[in-house]
């Protein structure tokens, strides 16, 4: 019965997976470059006493776009041809990268499609930093997979207070399942933006377990993001007057997104991808106090994400290969945790956590993560569920979780 039900949740989580990667690719791949990129977004089309202009001010990612075209080709939609384009891309939030303008030299500031995607080629670096200042992940699935699967780990295994009552147990406690409904936004964000996102956890075995996160945005480009991630965690468990727990953590993965116009006419999108590959250390401790339980831990770990090309086309291998020659990510996440027992069967849960980087090539701001909830032991079975925030600089996430330990 165990195995026919762990057999279904895997083939459900295969499913899942499937059907979420299919919608993400379900229209023809219509990417060209920089210039395809800008097409994606709104526009506002000007007759002046020269022509016809297309003004664009829109966020891209984590730059935002200033960009006017002059149409040449008597098609005011397109950017095309002889159309001629002038440009410059600002940094978003608070990063240490400046304002990036398109120039062919010093008296020249406008130019083809053609001289267009020359320059980004030649201003890969400089771009990466605008539009990407952080991780792929954080711009397309609205935080960054690193943090959300420490997080994750840290609040379920390192933090899980309602199962240290059970010493001895090898591999994840405290979460046998896992599926969890956010909504996220940005300060200062436009009219109209909207971010939601779907994540889950599931315990192949006690020390193996899945996670996923599909996020949906829309600011000034309609962006979906799917993340997978299998993580290996085995741990030593010291059973004394204070339970010391001590384990690593490895975790490959991958991430792909599809960014699309908000207006149905356009054909333009922009697919990226990167295979994301993570592992550290952890340790934690808890000590009972009556009814009253307390602990706290912390998870060090290394990431390093590759772009391949064939995940974003060869009209942009070089933001690719511009990635790719970023460092290794090493990131600090800590925490701790408070549960009392209502009764013999319940216990209120809080818990916190922060998460720092350490060392990066990226701009990672800090993170916070505050969570309360109620956990309830029947048997063989533990659930529990609740509140969660996370906040970052101009990002404030909430979500309702909903957890199940199936002691098999």
């Amino acid at each position: 019965m165990q195995g026919m039900l762990k057999g279904s949740v895997t083939r459900w989580w295969l499913s899942f997976a499937a059907v979420a990667l299919a919608g993400l690719s379900s229209s023809a791949h219509a990417q060209s470059g920089m210039s395809g990129a800008v097409s994606t977004l709104p526009r506002t089309v000007v007759a002046t006493p020269t022509g016809t202009e297309s003004r664009i001010n829109a966020r891209l990612f984590g730059g935002r776009i200033l960009a006017t075209i002059t149409d040449r080709n008597g098609d005011p939609s397109d950017f095309a041809g002889n159309d001629m384009i002038r440009l410059v891309v600002s940094p978003e939030r608070g990063t240490a990268a400046t304002a990036l303008p398109f120039r062919l030299s010093s008296a020249e500031l406008a130019g083809t499609r053609a001289e267009f995607e020359a320059w980004a080629r030649q201003h890969s670096g400089e771009l990466l930093a605008l539009l990407f200042p952080g991780s792929l992940s954080s711009s397309a699935l609205g935080r960054d997979t690193a943090q959300v699967y420490s997080q994750q780990f840290l609040l379920s295994t390192v933090l899980g207070a309602d199962a240290v009552r059970q010493p001895g147990a090898s591999g994840r406690f405290g979460a046998g399942g896992m599926v969890e409904p956010e909504w996220f936004s940005r300060d200062n964000s436009p009219s109209g933006y909207s971010g939601r996102a779907w994540q889950g956890l599931y315990d192949v075995t006690r020390s193996l377990s899945v996670q996923g996160r599909f996020a949906d945005q829309r600011e000034d480009v309609h962006t979906r993001a799917l993340t997978m991630a299998v993580d290996y965690h085995p741990y030593v468990e010291l059973n004394r007057t204070v339970v010391w727990r001590v384990g690593g953590l490895a975790r490959s993965g991958v991430t792909y997104s599809k960014s699309v116009a908000l207006d149905p006419a356009s054909v333009s999108d922009i697919e990226l991808g990167s295979l994301d590959f993570g592992g550290g250390g952890w340790a934690s401790a808890f000590k009972d106090l009556g009814r009253t339980r307390v602990g706290g831990g912390a998870i060090f770990q290394g990431t390093k994400n590759h772009v391949p090309t064939g995940l974003v086309g060869d009209d942009l291998d070089y933001l690719a290969t511009a990635f790719n020659g970023r460092g290794i990510d090493y990131d600090l996440s800590y925490g701790a945790s408070l549960g009392f027992d209502t009764s013999p069967r319940t216990t209120v849960l809080g818990k916190f956590m922060e998460t720092r980087n350490v060392s990066s090539d990226q701009y990672k701001p800090a993170e916070r993560v505050t969570l309360v909830g109620l956990a309830y032991r029947t048997g063989a079975l533990r659930f529990s569920g609740g509140y969660r925030n996370a906040s970052a600089e101009d990002l404030t996430a909430h979500a309702v979780f909903f957890r199940g330990n199936f002691d098999w």
